[in-house]
């Protein structure tokens, strides 16, 4: 071995390890240590669904935006008040076991879990790649620790760092040639936050029954186990009542919400607080383009999944989930981790000028803190520069339909040598 020639190699592996540590001391400091001890919006609403049931109280009044407000606030001290009428009695079994605390040590208690979930994630994205290379593996963890999306589900202590890892541990099973773990993950992150809705689509067209057949049947048992709380009253409330609480809402077009559905509401619905100043008053197109861009970006990919590799295949799932999402924050794209991963694993081994350029105009809309809350940007046509993070996400799409077009251009050999 030429010791010579091998020393830039070694001095890079360093540099990049030492680049992931500093990330990780700086997400130390600035995120995850002032996240002990936050009090946010985001976790208290968990909290009381979950604090409801241990004190045998959760009824169908939490979806009560004014009960459950109350509720959250008594829990908070008068400081937060929030709500958790868009999500299923399942979503309140989430911090069961942390309710048995008070809620600053419940906070403390998840944000340590979370740092132990985004550890599992991170290896189980990186070993279905599989990313043997220390130079990538070093420089993909200081990405990811300094992601924006990563940040802001840490500071609000959110749930999304543990979707990830439900999502990467359906991955890594399938890649695996298996469908146990796949059914479990992706059934568990149905169940929290009726996440995932394109990968079960996917599955079934590449004719995954078993783990479908296993993601209904953890979803199911959630549902049955939640029964004991909530009773038929409870799902028929979130259930009947979901149409009227979403019309109800007067905040969907805020610029908070990076996603298809709020970006259309954005440019064409008024709404008197959130969205005074659209671009074009016309109501009645929002509803009608956001169903026309859900059918053709599923259908496209249902085309064209049956030659597909399966890693750009979940992966143009992942995005879709997000990007879809009626209503998704920042906080959401944390899930868009994984994508990421497949687009750098295969930019680092083709090396393509082209591939490279689309990754960083994508890396720079998803991970970068833009100030795209502004008031300044909410009004007429400066508000299309107020939705970095959607934008990016549908590059990252793109990039994986490209990819599904000609298949052998990326592919991802499993550990196990197994075909998904």
């Amino acid at each position: 071995m030429d010791v010579t020639a091998a020393l830039p190699r070694i001095r890079l592996v360093w540099f990049a390890r030492a680049l992931a540590f500093g990330a990780f001391l700086y997400f130390c400091v600035r995120v995850f240590i002032p996240s002990l001890t936050a009090m946010t919006d985001g976790f208290p609403s968990y909290y009381t669904g979950a604090r409801l049931i241990v004190e045998g109280r959760w009824s169908s009044q939490v979806y009560d935006y004014e009960w459950f407000r109350q509720q959250v606030l008594a829990l908070t001290a008068g400081r937060i008040g929030e709500t958790l009428r868009l999500n299923p009695p399942t979503t309140s079994l989430l911090l069961l076991p942390l309710a048995l605390f008070d809620i600053q040590t419940a906070r403390l208690l998840w944000e340590l879990i979370n740092v132990a979930l985004l550890t599992a994630a991170l290896w189980l994205i990186l070993d279905t790649l599989p990313a043997y290379d220390a130079t990538f593996r070093a420089v993909f963890v200081a990405g990811a620790l300094l992601y924006a999306p990563l940040w802001e589900n840490f500071r609000v202590g959110q749930v999304y760092v543990l979707l990830l890892t439900l999502y990467a541990l359906a991955w890594w099973d399938t890649a695996h040639g298996h469908s146990r773990l796949t059914g479990v993950a992706l059934g568990s992150a149905a169940a929290i936050k009726l996440s995932g809705a394109p990968l079960w689509l996917l599955l079934a067209l590449r004719g995954r029954w078993r783990a479908l057949g296993l993601g209904l049947g953890v979803a199911a048992m959630f549902a049955a186990v939640s029964l004991r709380f909530s009773g038929l009253d409870g799902w028929n409330t979130f259930l009947f009542g979901m149409p009227e609480r979403i019309a109800s809402l007067g905040f969907t077009a805020d610029l908070a919400f990076q996603t298809t559905p709020s970006f259309l509401q954005h440019l064409f619905v008024y709404q008197p607080e959130w969205n005074p100043n659209p671009i074009w008053l016309a109501p009645f197109l929002a509803p009608i383009l956001t169903l026309l861009v859900v059918i053709l970006s599923i259908r496209l990919t249902g085309w064209l999944a049956r030659d597909a590799d399966w890693d750009v295949l979940f992966a143009a799932g992942t995005t879709l989930s997000v990007i879809l999402f009626p209503l998704a924050e920042e906080y959401h794209y944390t899930l868009l981790l994984l994508p990421l991963a497949v687009v750098s694993w295969h930019v680092s081994r083709t090396r393509t000028a082209h591939d490279a350029v689309w990754l960083a105009l994508v890396v720079l809309l998803l991970a970068f803190p833009f100030p795209y809350k502004s008031l300044t940007l909410r009004d007429g046509w400066l508000a299309l520069l107020a939705y970095p993070r959607l934008y990016g996400g549908w590059l990252l799409f793109l990039w994986f339909l490209k990819q599904m077009v000609r298949p052998s251009a990326v592919r991802v050999v499993s550990p196990s040598g197994a075909t998904p």
